[in-house]
């Protein structure tokens, strides 16, 4: 079930940050570690037949009178789920925000340490998502090192470090979450005083869903699901004719 609806009762001042991040990444698992608390169920597997938008209010550690608002996006590279129908909600989500003049303040996107590559074309998408512009109020967080040894974590994190050193020159964070309270704070505690943002898609659609087809993140992204389709039916022709192949050999 799907729930992309905005945060309720939500405050002038609230101070919203998303969490990204390819499904198993482990966003459910950052947010619940800052919380303090299982505030959100951790799926262990890598896929998910069902997504949803959900939210987590956290006092600010500082000031009383203010929120910090974490916000769990829909993980790209679904087995159940393409990419531009997660993007459909996602966007539709942030429209929202947009129209209620609730400003998004910063990013933090979670990637795996144990993946031994970052997809390239899903990673694209969350940055054509984002826009150049707001790359200063992300940060790119490694997580699950409890998993990899430290030798092969390190060199995964050089791997990382170069295929996002586009984004660090443009002002981006890269860290260890290293799955407790105070490593999931030392990350948030970067965005606490940055300005808000606008994203790209949002300001591509100006509030309105329906120019979602129209933003270069959709466009990227069914693009790519008409690729796999084409190599899809292909290998199938292939195996439909090697399969005639062999009957006539009979």
């Amino acid at each position: 079930m799907w729930n992309d609806t905005f945060v309720e009762d939500a405050r002038d001042n609230d101070i919203i940050i998303l969490v990204m991040g390819a499904t198993g990444a482990g966003k459910s698992s950052f947010i619940n570690a800052v919380a303090g608390k299982d505030a959100l169920t951790v799926c262990h597997s890598p896929t998910a037949q069902s997504a949803i938008i959900e939210h987590v209010i956290v006092p600010h550690p500082d000031d009383a009178h203010r929120r910090v608002v974490f916000v769990e996006t829909p993980g790209f590279d679904d087995t159940y789920l393409d990419d531009s129908e997660i993007l459909r909600y996602t966007a539709g989500w942030l429209a929202d925000s947009y129209n209620m003049k609730k400003e998004i303040t910063g990013i933090i996107y979670l990637h795996e340490i144990t993946q031994t590559r970052n997809p390239s074309e899903t990673f694209r998408a969350i940055q054509l998502l984002c826009g150049e512009s707001v790359y200063r109020n992300m940060v790119l967080a490694t997580t699950k090192w409890s998993n990899v040894a430290e030798a092969r974590g390190k060199e995964r994190e050089g791997l990382l470090c170069a295929s996002w050193k586009g984004m660090l020159d443009l002002g981006s964070s890269m860290c260890r979450f290293l799955g407790t309270r105070d490593s999931g704070w030392d990350i948030v505690l970067l965005l606490l005083d940055k300005q808000p943002i606008l994203l790209q898609i949002q300001a591509e659609m100006r509030g309105q869903r329906s120019r979602l087809a129209q933003t270069h993140a959709h466009i990227m992204l069914v693009q790519k699901e008409k690729k796999a389709k084409r190599r899809k039916n292909t290998w199938s022709w292939i195996a439909r004719l090697w399969s005639l192949f062999s009957r006539s050999r009979r």
